[in-house]
């Protein structure tokens, strides 16, 4: 601390707690397929977000989070060595079933994806490298990046746009510069429109649940107009134009498109959703303004309480895992677990801990200090 500050060495032993509950989640995956069950996923968020929820800030989270995806991108870099350990696997499964939800319900698109692509090499390599090759064979940013220009270049006169890589920026010219374009376009403030290719990762698991092939998936490529006008009248005015704008540039299958403006979703999510065709290949168009893309962001659509709300409140899956996590631990048995039985239940997964920082681990789950922890205790510490 004196070296560091305060908040420095707060912040270390928050990430410390952290990669202790990742230890402990560890030492209770099966070994026959490695997979963490339903109820180890909800004990696994409500663990995580409770000490988020604790501290008040994200950051130790994202930083745990980050570091995450760093060691297992490494590992998997690894791989021409020789296969995966067991080890390796089963920290791959929780990176992609519970390491990278957790990062999408903070918004860290990057590190989501860098989880799932690293445990994606390491749990279904061939798989991967297939996926691969038929992504980059059909849609390449490369090609994203031109379809923006085409839709700049569609868009009425007195619009100026500015494409850089993968994102577009429009906006109408100042006063006295240029005529100002037809209504409703008159009254935009500004427009952006990104684009994106789907991961390799999401387009397979997408194909596996709904048993479809590639050609069948058609968001693997998407663009979003994201909008703002003087007013949301004009603003909703302008995410139809947008879509008559797109309707006229590409061959679009009008069947598949969604209103969801007039229609919105049970709760609440505004957006026009379209598929349209360029160059032979689907790419999926969102169309939403400003307020639209902060409900579904960051509103009741998007926000972190409300994902996470329901998804991480400890359910009765949730309490078997955890006995079954006390029930590894307690290896004699006798109902209480003892540093020495923590530390053997670690070092079975791989994980090294003396015998001081097995102490150290059960100092925080003996709630009432009676020198002795019962599942009650581990549960109320969980």
């Amino acid at each position: 601390e004196a070296a560091f500050g305060s908040k420095v060495a707060l912040l270390l032993v928050e990430i410390q707690q952290l990669a202790a509950i990742e230890r402990t989640l560890l030492a209770t995956i099966g070994a026959d397929d490695g997979r963490l069950s339903r109820g180890q996923v909800d004990l696994g968020l409500s663990l995580f977000t409770e000490q988020r929820t604790q501290t008040g800030s994200s950051i130790s989270l994202i930083i745990f989070l980050t570091g995450a995806a760093v060691r297992l991108r490494h590992a998997a870099d690894g791989l021409h060595e020789g296969p995966p350990s067991p080890e390796l696997l089963a920290a791959a499964r929780m990176a992609v079933d519970l390491y990278a939800p957790l990062a999408n319900l903070l918004g860290l698109g990057k590190v989501k994806e860098a989880l799932e692509d690293a445990s994606f090499r390491m749990t279904h390599a061939a798989e991967r490298a297939e996926m691969v090759r038929l992504m980059e064979s059909t849609t390449s940013q490369a090609q994203l990046e031109g379809a923006l220009l085409e839709l700049r270049d569609a868009l009425p006169r007195g619009v100026v746009c500015r494409a850089r890589g993968a994102r577009m920026d429009c906006a109408l010219p100042g006063p006295g510069r240029g005529d100002p374009p037809p209504p409703p376009w008159d009254g935009l403030v500004s427009m952006a429109v990104s684009s994106r290719r789907k991961s390799a990762y999401s387009t397979w698991r997408k194909m596996a649940n709904k048993g479809k092939d590639f050609d069948q998936i058609l968001d693997r490529a998407a663009m979003r107009v994201v909008l703002d006008a003087r007013t949301q009248e004009e603003a909703t005015r302008l995410c139809f134009a947008v879509r008559d704008v797109v309707v006229g540039l590409w061959d679009s299958d009008l069947a598949r498109g969604k209103d969801y403006i007039s229609s919105p979703k049970p709760n609440g999510y505004q957006s026009l959703h379209l598929v349209v065709r360029r160059a032979g290949q689907p790419v999926e168009v969102q169309i939403r303004t400003e307020e639209m893309h902060r409900q579904a962001e960051f509103g009741s659509c998007g926000h972190w309480e409300y994902k996470a709300g329901d998804a991480v409140a400890p359910t009765e899956a949730a309490r078997e895992a955890g006995e079954a996590i006390f029930a590894r631990i307690d290896a004699d048995g006798n109902g209480a677990i003892d540093a020495s039985e923590l530390r053997d239940a670690l070092t079975g997964v791989g994980v090294k801990a003396t015998q001081a920082e097995a102490e150290a681990m059960l100092e925080v789950f003996d709630a009432d200090r009676d020198g002795a922890v019962g599942f009650a205790d581990f549960w109320r510490a969980l």
